[in-house]
């Protein structure tokens, strides 16, 4: 996760001041948590189905298009 959030860097400052296309918080905020439950041994299945750990329905999109099918 964290490496795949390294090698978007560059791509993903371009959206600066892309108004409502600026997704970086939505994506940062749902890395931020995957991570967070990953330490905690939390598996991302098991986070995802635990949606009240999410903040907005946004971020719980995107966690899960990081989650494994």
């Amino acid at each position: 996760m964290l490496s795949a959030m390294s090698r978007a860097a560059a791509s993903m400052a371009k959206l600066k001041d892309a108004g409502d296309l600026d997704i970086r918080s939505i994506v940062t905020g749902a890395a931020r948590k995957i991570v967070n439950a990953a330490r905690s041994g939390v598996s991302m299945s098991k986070f995802l189905a635990q949606g009240d750990l999410l903040d907005g329905s946004a971020e719980q999109r995107v966690a899960q298009m990081f989650a494994p099918q």
